[in-house]
């Protein structure tokens, strides 16, 4: 990695204000932490208590809800809670933006550059289950490792779609409550993880980054209603692509106003307001940036789009639309394999065919909607519960397991023991002990872990054919003794 001394200066602009008198020594321990791993940190499920984790933590000053590992040894994905979905491993830094969303449950919200999923699935976590959330990706093959984190977290009211911000506007004008834009950047606090490169300190790619992130942003303000907020994040520190980007838009819309919580002080820039950072020399982060203004008009047409041609990206092409067919009435195979009468009108549950899968979608966001542009012409997912696999259906993984806002309990469970939980989520078959099997266990069953719900499995002549998804399967798998709980054994 190169050790190449950064001109400080030319990247953090006006805001190195907030390092205070001493910049020099400053951007020596800046550039010292930037080239070395981070703390590492997750965020539990929010009914999870920290003593029930398979090790120890702290809570991150900015978002208490997060977790930094209190020793550098532990490899958070390395045990079985981790498998189980008790946390998500995400960086502090990128928690900061969390802090500023402000959401709450029953919500209309828009995560628009989603992938890998670690904000979206907080921000399903603060919705409980009501509202819902567009969460978007607009790089295609990034779409399936969003998705699993959202099936993961066990929510199922959100819909993925897979399209520009400005095609994301057209159709969810002036509608939701909160729009987050965790905008592309130039990535200068990734260098540690080898994600990028000494180049993205350089004018061209910050010049470059802060364009684009101007078209994103004002096309994402176009969705907020009157009332609602947006946020703005980053993870890196260059002044032209944070507190420039936000006091320029500022600058042009006098509708809106900058949101600056009191516990949030600490972090705050100088430079502008509603803008915090986090330093990896000060904060054992990797870096962040986060802002978030509330709009209290709605902005005019001329303001949103003042910004010429030449300075931004080509304009987007629409998609080909998606296929999605309504469907009346489960079929009778699927529906068996839940306690549930999950076509019940007091369950507000509406299902859709989607090439050859069956996905889940809550009622409530065709309810708050615009039909005139149906949301399905650019999704790509609900909550997949079964695929067709010629004349008969198998189930999917996302409906093993939703959690309690949606009723989708499956008719049939096994427990396992830990030895044999091990085994599963290492993709083996398990040979299961005879005296812990339901008598009239046969066909496909929830396969459940110290209560915690881990996937689908077939059971046959004792026999659980497995079918933890292959991106989610971990070998070296640890169980953490004394905390979780006693094991079925």
């Amino acid at each position: 990695m190169s050790t190449a001394k950064i001109d400080w200066n030319m990247v953090l602009g006006p805001a190195a204000e907030v390092l205070g008198d001493e910049q020099s020594s400053h951007y020596d321990a800046l550039q010292s932490a930037l080239l070395q791993h981070s703390r590492r940190a997750i965020r539990p499920r929010p009914e999870l208590p920290p003593n029930e984790l398979p090790f120890g933590t702290d809570a991150v000053p900015w978002w208490q809800a997060g977790r930094f590992l209190s020793e550098d040894a532990v490899r958070p994905g390395g045990f079985l809670n981790f498998a189980a979905g008790d946390y998500y491993i995400q960086d502090a830094g990128s928690m900061l933006a969390l802090a500023l969303c402000g959401i709450s449950p029953g919500q209309k919200v828009c995560d628009t550059c989603a992938s890998p999923g670690g904000k979206s699935t907080a921000i399903l976590e603060q919705l409980a289950g009501q509202g819902f959330l567009i969460s978007n990706e607009v790089i295609h093959s990034r779409v399936a490792l969003l998705n699993m984190a959202l099936w993961r977290s066990g929510y199922g009211n959100q819909i993925t779609t897979s399209t520009e911000v400005e095609v994301l506007a057209e159709y969810f004008p002036e509608k939701l409550d909160c729009v987050l834009v965790d905008a592309p950047c130039s990535g200068q606090s990734m260098v540690a993880r080898g994600k990028q490169s000494m180049a993205s300190f350089t004018p061209a790619q910050i010049s470059h980054s802060a364009a684009r992130q101007q078209r994103i942003f004002r096309a994402a303000a176009r969705m907020v209603a009157p009332g609602g907020r947006m946020v703005y994040s980053t993870c890196t520190f260059s002044y032209a692509e944070n507190e420039q980007i936000i006091q320029q838009f500022l600058d042009e819309h006098p509708g809106w106003e900058p949101i600056e919580p009191d516990h949030l002080e600490p972090w705050k820039s100088p430079t502008a307001a509603g803008c915090y950072r986090v330093w990896p020399h000060r904060d054992q982060c990797a870096g962040g940036f986060a802002a978030a203004l509330r709009r209290q008009t709605l902005p005019s047409d001329a303001h949103l789009t003042e910004i010429s041609a030449d300075q931004l990206s080509p304009p987007p092409k629409r998609r080909p639309r998606n296929s999605w067919q309504v469907v009346a009435e489960l079929p009778q195979e699927v529906a068996d394999w839940f306690l549930a009468d999950l076509d019940a009108p007091s369950l507000s549950l509406e299902f859709y065919r989607v090439g050859s899968q069956l996905h889940l979608v809550p009622a409530a966001i065709n309810e708050a909607l615009p039909s005139e542009k149906p949301w399905f012409e650019i999704a790509v997912a609900g909550t997949p519960i079964a695929e067709a696999q010629g004349k008969r259906w198998e189930p999917s993984y996302a409906s093993s397991v939703l959690n309690k806002q949606i009723p989708m309990q499956p008719a049939q469970q096994i427990e396992l023991s830990d030895d044999e939980a091990v085994q599963y989520v290492a993709g083996q078959a398990v040979r299961c002990t005879p005296h812990r099997t339901p008598p009239d266990l046969h066909g496909w069953c929830g396969v459940i872990w110290r209560g915690r719900k881990l996937s689908w499995g077939k059971f046959t002549s004792g026999v659980l054919k497995n079918h933890f998804p292959k991106v989610a399967r971990q070998t070296n798998t640890q169980v953490a003794a004394g905390s979780l709980g006693p094991s079925p054994d």
